[in-house]
């Protein structure tokens, strides 16, 4: 997933005007249990800041993975 900050709102998958202005630029990948690899860019952002736009990244992701997976297989 990815993860934008713009005036000091995480925004998933931000469009191009949005980016422009983020002040982070984060790219998560992850399994329906953990995050398997993060790539980030940023202007100064907080521990916090960054942690909770992972933890974003990971919730909206793997609902998403979890529900593909049965149409994938069966």
């Amino acid at each position: 997933a990815l993860v934008g900050l713009v005036d000091g709102k995480l925004i998933i998958n931000p469009n191009a005007e949005e980016s422009k202005k983020s002040d982070l630029q984060l790219t998560v990948a992850a399994s329906a249990e953990k995050v398997v690899m993060i790539e980030a860019g940023a202007n100064e952002v907080d521990d916090q800041t960054m942690y909770d736009a992972i933890m974003l990244a990971h919730r909206v992701r793997a609902p998403a993975r979890r529900d593909r997976l049965p149409a994938a297989v069966g």
